[in-house]
């Protein structure tokens, strides 16, 4: 039995970091195909399978209570997080399989828009019970996320620089692509700014957010692999041309910064202090020879355009117009269209949901007569909006319930003696991914979901190793 159990878990760690690996690098998720079948869903549904098996293999091979309220047992080791978790993860279901039938919505939709999203979910379970169990390495999983998500990172600057030497670049390296994996490979569109100047931007990019976490939670150790880890994820993160990916970024560098520089100054590190003000310093210069060389001064353009909108009118001067930039003047004005659009699709969500506060008409659901996409009419930009529209006060509500449970775990974590900083670095990803989901449909994907359950797991993480902490001074 112990070597089942031995090559079980090797087996479902295998398979698990290849489901990741194709979370990160797979674009779609449908690169590749299986009998029809895309490969994420293929692996994620062997991943789940996997994990849960090895789980229940684990209570039954140890004898591992399940009901009992110790903390060695399944339920007893449970904590708020994990039930405040569970309870949204239900609230997701209901909202999947339920509402949209009370509703009059569409099933088939609601099952496009959240099914893999709650599936994801249901990963954090077996995950969170293996690393209670000592079963799981969170710190052995995020050594291997580095290498990935820098390499990520060299794959977006690779796709920038030669789609700004070449137009057609990206297109080609898809098409190749395409004929190694097959016609049917699926690929994201390329998307352009206005006026044609080059974007890599894919909803696999979020997990830049998190590669910078991870290079955050070492800062006391920082040296010069995390330096360039760090360089890496800022450049590749200045080639998605995406706002909300940069403000959501710098939002929770802002948090992280001031959590850090009063941890140092309690503990009188002025030396320390000086050290991160020079890695501040040296991110901003970065950004600025950037933004001045290889991004010919769009970085600075879009983030003057973020929040042009009809009614603010222009204010600019005749001599200004004369000089501007036509790149930089489409630009503007494509924002004024994109702004534009979501303060009119914002009002459009509220007034629905009014309609529908406690529960919302659930998943799948649109705003007839406003489409933003034929392909997936469900999906809309503004998230918070559409998630009051999809799951109404009680759906947010319960994901606010998580948030403020996994708090409560990491100030546990803390009392019991755990570094500030991993949280610390914990707030930078959570505020980041929560600013930058605000305005793309980047949440209900795998992509987002799998940051949230990546949350869930630092957090559940973060406590145990509190917990061991203060059993062995208990011991001592």
């Amino acid at each position: 039995m112990a070597l089942v159990m031995k090559w079980g878990k090797r087996l479902t760690m295998f398979v698990s970091l290849l489901f990741l690996l194709e979370l990160i690098f797979g674009y779609t998720g449908t690169v590749v195909k299986i009998h029809g079948m895309a490969i994420r869903t293929f692996l994620l549904a062997l991943s789940a399978l996997l994990l849960y098996l090895y789980s229940l293999l684990l209570v039954v091979t140890d004898h591992i209570p399940i009901f009992s309220r110790r903390r060695d047992a399944v339920l007893g080791s449970l904590r708020f997080h994990d039930w405040a978790f569970l309870a949204f993860s239900l609230s997701t279901a209901v909202s999947l399989f339920v509402i949209p039938r009370l509703s009059g919505g569409s099933a088939l939709l609601a099952k496009n828009e959240a099914f893999g999203c709650l599936c994801m979910l249901l990963l954090y379970f077996p995950l969170g019970f293996l690393i209670r169990r000592g079963e799981l390495s969170l710190r052995r999983l995020e050594d291997v996320l580095r290498v990935a998500l820098f390499l990520f990172a060299l794959q977006h600057i690779f796709l920038y620089v030669g789609q700004a030497a070449y137009g057609g670049f990206i297109s080609e390296v898809f098409d190749l692509l395409r004929r190694i994996f097959g016609e049917n490979a699926e690929f994201p569109q390329i998307i352009l700014g206005h006026g044609g100047y080059p974007r890599v931007i894919f909803l696999t990019s979020v997990y830049l957010l998190a590669g910078i976490y991870l290079v955050l939670r070492r800062l006391p150790r920082f040296g010069v692999v995390d330096g360039l880890m760090l360089a890496t994820q800022i450049t590749a993160l200045l080639a998605t041309m995406t706002k909300s990916l940069w403000y959501g970024a710098l939002f929770g560098l802002a948090v992280f910064s001031v959590c850090y520089f009063v941890r140092l100054y309690r503990r009188r590190q002025g030396r320390e202090i000086l050290r991160y003000a020079g890695i501040l310093a040296g991110a901003f210069l970065l950004v600025v020879v950037l933004n001045a060389t290889v991004f010919d001064h769009m970085v600075s353009v879009r983030l003057h355009n973020s929040f042009s909108t009809s009614e603010t009118g222009d204010t600019s001067s005749d001599e200004e117009l004369e000089e501007e930039d036509e790149l930089a003047a489409l630009d503007r004005a494509g924002a004024v269209i994109s702004n534009n659009i979501k303060i009119e699709q914002t009002k459009k969500l509220l007034q629905k949901w009014t309609n529908r506060p406690l529960f919302g008409y659930g998943y799948g659901a649109y705003v007839k007569g406003y489409l933003r996409s034929y392909e997936s009419p469900q999906s809309y930009e503004m998230q918070l909006p559409a998630l009051l529209m999809k799951i109404g006060i009680v759906g947010v509500g319960l994901l606010c319930l998580v948030i403020a449970a996994m708090f409560c775990a990491l100030h546990r974590s803390v009392k019991r003696g755990g570094d500030t900083v991993p949280v610390f670095a914990w707030l930078f990803l959570l505020l980041a991914l929560g600013m930058t989901v605000q305005t793309n449909p980047l949440l209900l994907s795998y992509n987002g979901i799998s940051i949230v359950v990546y949350l869930m797991m630092i957090a559940t993480d973060l406590e145990q190793q509190a917990l061991l902490h203060t059993d062995s001074e208990v011991r001592a």
